[in-house]
């Protein structure tokens, strides 16, 4: 019985494990694809729970027609890049404000950016366990 980030772990490993390795599936054929492997979701409607879940992982993106879905190998790749692009902007609010410069609203984005950062952090801490080699997961999780 699968509830939360477990499902989307679950569901990624499923389709890495495919034999065809689908670059993208319909989201009701790769709910197929879980419960074929032994997993049940845990909701009064699992399809929709589902789906909820699959679409809040960092590693999956949205395919061109609607209902598909489609892995991305390189999420710990972007979400780095956009780790950088906070980071960077972070410490160009932290020089010298000007005399003009309005101090309430660079303490409102410097707090904007502290949690953005958080937020990609934990994505990419999915990302990189999600894509990662499957000894290097039962490596991490020891």
């Amino acid at each position: 019985m699968l509830r939360g980030p477990a499902i989307r772990r679950e569901a990624v490993r499923v389709l890495l494990d495919h034999p065809d390795r689908p670059e993208a599936v319909h989201y009701r054929q790769w709910y197929e694809l879980l419960t074929d492997a032994g997993y049940t979701v845990a909701g009064k409607d699992p399809l929709a729970v589902f789906l909820t879940q699959v679409s809040r992982s960092p590693v999956v993106v949205r395919g061109t027609q609607t209902g598909v879905y489609a892995l991305d190998p390189q999420a710990p790749r972007r979400l780095r890049g956009r780790l950088s692009d906070l980071h960077a902007e972070l410490r160009s609010l932290a020089s010298t404000p000007e005399a003009t410069a309005d101090l309430a609203a660079i303490r409102e984005r410097r707090r904007e950016i502290t949690a953005e950062t958080g937020r990609t952090e934990r994505a990419l801490e999915e990302a990189e366990t999600l894509l990662a080699p499957a000894d290097d997961v039962q490596y991490a999780t020891a």
